[in-house]
């Protein structure tokens, strides 16, 4: 984790690799499938060199202690709400907030969130830049 980071906005986010390479793969081919989906990632993590089982985003906000503005879409249809919940959950940082935007998918936060989420998101910026 880099420590220079000052805060953070983060929107959208998932929690682990496999679990949201479950949700696109059933958004491609129609079919939620573990075993597959499991396969698919470690055939791609081998060709393109990497170990993709240790993508978790999740433990990684167990080491961020600087304020977070985090925000999700309670409609998203490519990341569940949930993912953006539990990384909620695992920050270790004390000043957090966390946004629901009712009826917002993966990347209309600010369409249906409107000024209101907008003007949340600016208070927890000059809170930071004070």
């Amino acid at each position: 984790i880099d420590s220079s980071l000052k805060f953070g906005i983060i929107e959208s986010t998932f929690d682990r690799f496999e679990n949201v390479a479950l949700e696109y793969g059933e958004d491609f081919t129609g079919i939620k499938n573990k075993a597959l989906s499991d396969h698919v990632i470690t055939k791609s993590g081998k060709i393109a060199g990497f170990k993709p089982f240790e993508v978790n985003p999740v433990e990684s906000c167990g080491h961020i202690t600087c304020p977070i503005f985090m925000a999700h879409g309670d409609a998203d249809d490519k990341i569940p709400f949930a993912f953006g919940q539990h990384n909620f959950n695992a920050l270790a940082s004390v000043d957090k907030e966390f946004e629901q935007v009712h009826g917002a998918g993966h990347e209309n936060l600010r369409t249906f969130g409107g000024r209101a989420y907008m003007d949340k998101m600016e208070a927890f910026l000059l809170r930071q830049v004070k």
